[in-house]
């Protein structure tokens, strides 16, 4: 017989993850005995656009540091 269940990788158990949705949009899943997040669906790039709008600001406070003019 055929189990479709997956362990947890935090509490160890055997478990079918829940779907936890926002305004209709998957968000992640979760395990129904700890809550641990099993996997996660949120899109990467808020994240990314954070990252280089933060490495912009760095870099220019670097050239502005050293005297270079950003053309």
């Amino acid at each position: 017989m055929r189990d479709d269940r997956v362990i947890c990788p935090t509490c160890g158990r055997h478990m079918v993850p829940r779907l936890i949705t926002y305004r209709g949009d998957i968000e992640r899943t979760v395990c129904p005995f700890c809550a641990s997040t099993y996997e996660d669906f949120t899109p990467e790039f808020p994240r990314a656009l954070l990252w280089s709008l933060a490495a912009s600001v760095v870099l220019c406070a670097l050239c502005a540091q050293c005297g270079l003019q950003m053309r």
